[in-house]
C-alpha cells in the first residue's frame, strides 16, 4: 500500500511539473513569434492549470490576429477573465477590444484610462488616443 501511495505521489508531482512548464513554454513560443504553438500551449495552460496569465496572452493573440485571424469578440472573453484576476494590461486590451467591436466603454473604464495607474502602460496610452479620436 505504501509503495502504491509513493508511486501515486511521484506520478502526480511529475504531471504537475509538466503542466507548470506549459505556461512557461507558451510564453517562450509567444516571444519567439511562434504564435500557433503558443496558442495551443496557452489553451492547455488554461485547461490544465486554470492559468489567468494564459487568458491574457490568448486575448492578445485573438485581438491582434497573431498567427490567426483577428477575433476581437473572442479576445474580449479571454481578456475579461484575465482582468478579473487583476491584470491591468488585460483591462486596457479589453477596452481596445470593446472599441474594435464598436461597443461603448463604461464610464469606469474611461476613468481608468485617465488614472495614474494607466499612464505608464503602453496598451492604455494607445487607447487614450482612440478614445479622444472617437469624441
Amino acid at each position: 500500500m505504501r509503495k502504491i501511495l509513493v508511486l501515486f505521489l511521484l506520478t502526480s508531482l511529475g504531471f504537475n511539473t509538466i503542466f507548470a512548464n506549459t505556461l512557461k513554454d507558451a510564453i517562450i513560443a509567444y516571444q519567439q513569434k511562434n504564435y500557433k504553438e503558443a496558442k495551443k500551449l496557452f489553451e492547455t495552460a488554461i485547461e490544465k492549470e486554470n492559468s489567468k496569465q494564459a487568458n491574457f496572452f490568448l486575448g492578445r493573440i485573438y485581438l491582434f490576429g497573431e498567427g490567426i485571424e483577428k477575433n476581437p469578440k473572442l479576445a474580449l472573453s479571454y481578456l475579461q477573465k484575465a482582468e478579473k484576476s487583476g491584470n491591468i494590461k488585460a483591462k486596457c486590451l479589453k477596452i481596445k477590444a470593446l472599441l474594435k467591436i464598436k461597443k461603448e466603454i463604461s464610464k469606469e473604464d474611461e476613468m481608468f484610462l485617465k488614472s495614474d495607474q494607466a499612464k505608464n502602460i503602453k496598451e492604455c496610452k494607445d487607447i487614450k488616443i482612440s478614445v479622444k479620436d472617437k469624441k
